[in-house]
């Protein structure tokens, strides 16, 4: 890929070749089957796993996002480091949409907390459907008076995955998790707009009113397997694209047990990313687009 040229239109800012403003990439340099991760060395880390995936690029934008594209069975596939959160999420795939064209076919792959007491370390979680939980301002920047009737935090209403990449992904995982001790688990997955105050850490240094967020999460949808900060923003853009169909669906490794405070260890974090980044691959290249 070339250094990006001058942009124009400032509605969606592209430059002369179609390359898009933040991935930096244009038609032609992205599959539309993708893995997206949240870290980009995870990104390569996958890569390198995935037996028969022939890597011809392997380009970092100046933002730091990673797409790496070749093809995996004979298809073409991409692995994409989408970074962290609700914003940079909304950047992949739309600017991803942008430069495509058909159908699209986005499985996340990512790491979460768990509340919940049937979900242990090193378990996954394959999301059935997405909430959101979204810090209020609102109801900090309110008198006393005026909080009564907000909310902290605003829980949004459940998005699906899409049917049959989430019954295919189902199957994949299954299947490469028949040696390992992990379990997948089906369930919603919550997700913040930050690691810390919609997720319930506590924090002394700021005023985030968050001690019930878990508590709440889990009234009011009880089902709820994991936390993390991007899957929701997927699955709503999945469902709210005019252009062409976007399916999307997602599986996160659970490093954080909220309820008991323990973490994962980081090698056998890595381990299952390699594992479920090829479960993850055989799915998209057995999709029928």
């Amino acid at each position: 890929m070339t250094q990006l040229g001058e942009m124009s239109d400032a509605n969606f800012p592209k430059d002369e070749f179609g390359h898009v403003y933040h991935l930096g990439i244009g038609p032609g340099d992205v599959a539309n089957r993708i893995i997206m991760v949240g870290d980009t060395h995870r990104a390569k880390l996958l890569a390198d796993s995935i037996e028969g995936y022939e890597i011809y690029s392997d380009y970092t934008p100046p933002r730091l996002f990673r797409i790496i594209t070749g093809t995996y069975k004979g298809i073409k596939l991409s692995i994409v480091g989408t970074l962290m959160g609700i914003a940079n999420m909304d950047f992949c795939v739309r600017e991803i949409r942008a430069v495509t064209k058909g159908p699209l076919y986005l499985i996340r792959l990512g790491t979460c907390g768990t509340p919940s007491d049937e979900v242990s370390l090193g378990d996954v979680v394959l999301a059935d459907k997405c909430v959101g939980i979204i810090r209020n301002p609102n109801f900090f920047h309110s008198t006393e008076e005026e909080k009564e009737g907000i909310d902290p935090y605003i829980f949004t209403k459940p998005v699906e995955a899409s049917k049959p990449l989430f019954s295919g992904l189902k199957s994949e995982v299954e299947l490469c998790l028949k040696s390992f001790e992990s379990i997948s688990h089906v369930g919603v997955d919550a997700s913040a707009d930050s690691f810390y105050s919609s997720q319930g850490r506590i924090d002394s240094a700021f005023d985030d009113e968050n001690e019930a967020v878990i508590g709440d999460l889990m009234k009011k949808y009880p089902e709820t397997k994991s936390l993390e900060m991007e899957s929701f923003t997927l699955f709503d853009l999945a469902t709210c694209c005019r252009k062409s169909e976007i399916h999307a669906a997602s599986v996160a490794i659970v490093i954080a047990q909220r309820k008991s405070g323990e973490f994962l260890e980081t090698s056998k974090k890595v381990l299952l990313s390699r594992v479920l980044g090829i479960a993850i691959a055989d799915t998209l290249v057995g999709i029928e687009a």
